[in-house]
Parts: C-alpha cells; structure tokens; sequence
C-alpha cells in the first residue's frame, strides 16, 4: 500500500480544549464522483462503502440543471456539464463549493458558457491541459482555456451525430463517440478517422470511452447494456461486461421494464472499474445504481442502488477539508462556534468566514455544519471528562479510522 498522506490528529479532552496532538501518516485515498443527472447534482461517494459523503455538489449549485459530464481538472476541482442550461460549470475539489468565475462579472460556478442551442455532454482535460467538451446540441467537440474558460477553435466538426464519450491516448490523440453512425471516431494531427467502424461488436451507442494502461479501449454502450473492448488499433472487439437489468422494489406502477443504460466509466484506486448506470429512462422511475467490476471476471459488485440516476463518473483524491473549521486552525471546536455567532446573518463570499454549506450567507444551516462535523473534530460534542490514557489512545485510534472513513486493508493505491 502506497502511504502518503501525514495528517494532524487530534483528541480533545476537556470542553475547554485541551488537546492530545499526533502526527499520523495515514493512507490516500479516492473519493468517486458520480453526477446525478436529474438531480442536477455530483454526489461524493466513498469508493469502499457507497456512502455519500461530504463534499458533494449540492443539487442546483450555481444553476446546474441536468448533469450531463463530471471531470477532475489538472488543479484537482470538479468540471461539470449542465446539459439544461448550455454551461460548464466549476466547484472546489475539497467542498463542492462553486469557484469564483474566470469572467468578469459573471456568478461563482461558471467556467464557461457554449451559448445558443449548445447541449454540454461529456468533458476530459486533454494532454494539453485544456478542456474539452462534447456538445450534443452544436453537434462539435469544443475546446477551452483551462485558465480563461475563453473558447478555443473546436476540436472536431462535420461528422453524422452528436459526439459523446471523450477520450485521449498515450499519443495524445483524440477519440470520440460518434451517436449518429454508432463508431468511434479518431482525431489526430486535426485529421479525423475511423477508428472502430459502425456497429463494431453490436455497439449501439459509445456513451463512454476509457484507455486502458496496456492502451486497450474500453467502449460504453448505452443502448446496448454491454462495455466492449478493443485492442489499441480498435481491433479484436470483445465482450468485457454485460450491466444486468435492476428491478426496482417494487416496480413502479406502469412502468416498462428497466434497462440499465450504463453512461461512464472510470478506474477507481484499486484498478477496478466503476460504472454509472442510468437506470429506467422515465425520470419519475429511474432508479440508477454505481457497479464494481475487477478485471479477472465474474459478476459486479454493487456499490450504490437508489432512486437517481447516474450519467457521468470521475475518480477524485478524497478530500482533506474539516467541515465545520470556521476559524481555520485544523481543528472543531466550540471556537469556531463562536466565529459562527460573529458571522450570523453576513453575505460572504462562498466558503468563507462561517459558510460551512457554500451558500454565501452565514445562517442556521451553518450551524448544523459545525454541530455535525466529522469525526475527529470536537463540534458541539466536546468530550467533557478526561479519558484515561489507555482509553484516551483508542479513541484517538477510532476517531482517525472514522475521520478517512475507510479500511486500510481494503484498497490500495
């Protein structure tokens, strides 16, 4: 197991703070981000226990309306597509919290807008750092300043249909899903070709693109329920998983049976692969899950099954961020409810001051914030008596355990 995080632990043994200070190497670890499509949302989710966690992308945040992509940038914080409202949209890595816009004037949470009839759908950095974005709706992959959020020529035009999975190759190629003709479509030098040809296999749809590390591609099919494989010349198609139907419980009245539409894929720190299912294509129904596979075969684990639906996947470093550590010192204490008392009733800028939500305003919500604060932190919940020392050093033990929120033993990086 690769150990290289160092993190200040802490126990507080009094209401009046007195604290135990331990350095402990600890452990890293990745979160998965898994955006909720009509949800409008990016829920955290830890990758051993499906919990979700905080950090999320609350639903609406900075007007995100119906997620379509999610991506981590080179700077660590999350890229998203509302498809609804023709944008992409930028969070912090740690919070979730909307980023100050790189546009004068324009609201938090902006990175870029694509204007008119533009319909923002999956998006990856490329080797060149910039963005890139697949537009259903202009029916071109777009490219923008990773710093400016200012548009750039496009990357790719004039082929049969909307462009969807995005993904770039050890040479710095580009490829991408072609819906209308249900290829893949290679770009490189500027000059398209084709790399896997009509209906390769069944394909279907290539909703998603991932390159293996041996330079195999794995394709999504939406349509078609399977991920495919190729070889690095878009040869030897293969069979990698079929996403078996999930059958809510119990069938929602008048509705079809579900087809699982698997959307994206992503490796998580354990060099399996995870996968975001759609669930019934009928919003009111859907019930969408996140599935495991390992590479040797057999059947998915399912991580995560429950009432949304997830179009899009990214693996993301967890987030180091204390929740509820209002004066920045690295530790919860009933200090920083003080600097919430202070803070009561501002409008600050977002995630500062007393802002434990992200919302800008520093109000009850807040509150809850500090009082629920992960374990780890003292919150309102400050431990009154002095343990003994035996005691005190194993709860010391639980809380560091409880504060990564993982086992140690169970992934590796």
């Amino acid at each position: 197991m690769r150990v290289c995080c160092v993190r200040t632990a802490y126990l507080c043994l009094s209401a009046s703070i007195t604290c135990l200070i331990y350095f402990v190497t600890l452990p890293c670890f990745a979160d998965i981000l898994a955006g909720t499509a009509f949800e409008s949302g990016v829920r955290r989710i830890d990758e051993a226990t499906g919990e979700t966690l905080l950090g999320s992308v609350a639903p609406g945040s900075a007007g995100l309306f119906l997620t379509s992509g999610v991506t981590v940038g080179p700077d660590g914080n999350i890229y998203v597509s509302s498809r609804g409202t023709g944008e992409v949209l930028f969070y912090d890595g740690d919070t979730g919290f909307p980023l100050p816009s790189p546009h004068a004037g324009e609201r938090p949470g902006l990175f870029a807008a694509l204007g008119g009839n533009s319909a923002p759908g999956p998006l990856r950095f490329g080797p060149d750092g910039n963005l890139y974005v697949s537009d259903f709706g202009g029916v071109n992959v777009r490219k923008f300043d990773r710093t400016t959020g200012v548009e750039m020529a496009p990357a790719a035009t004039a082929f049969v249909g909307p462009p969807a999975g995005l993904a770039f190759d050890a040479n710095g190629d580009m490829y991408f899903g072609d819906f209308g003709s249900a290829s893949v479509i290679k770009i490189s030098g500027g000059v398209p070709s084709l790399f896997i040809p009509p209906q390769s296999c069944g394909l279907q749809t290539a909703s998603s693109l991932l390159f293996l590390p041996g330079g195999d591609l794995l394709v999504v099919d939406l349509f078609g329920n399977k991920i495919l494989r190729f070889d690095q010349n878009g040869q030897n198609p293969s069979q990698f998983a079929v996403i078996p139907p999930a059958i809510p419980d119990p069938l929602p009245p008048g509705a079809n049976f579900p087809s699982n539409n698997p959307s994206d894929i992503a490796i998580d720190s354990n060099g399996d692969l995870v996968v975001a299912v759609l669930g019934l294509t009928n919003p009111p129904d859907n019930r969408g899950a996140i599935l495991r596979y390992d590479f040797s075969g057999g059947p998915p684990e399912v991580l995560l099954d429950m009432q949304a639906q997830f179009g899009s996947i990214a693996r993301i470093n967890a987030s180091s961020f204390l929740f509820g550590d209002y004066d920045r010192n690295g530790f919860v204490q009933p200090a920083d409810h003080d600097k919430w008392k202070a803070d009561f009733g501002k409008t600050v800028t977002i995630g500062d001051g007393a802002d434990g939500n992200g919302d800008g305003i520093v109000d009850a919500a807040d509150y809850v914030v500090w009082r629920n604060a992960p374990a780890g932190g003292a919150g309102a919940g400050a431990v009154a008596a002095v343990p003994e020392p035996t005691a005190s050093l194993l709860t010391l033990i639980a809380a560091v355990f409880a504060f990564w929120r993982r086992s140690p033993a169970a992934r590796q990086v």
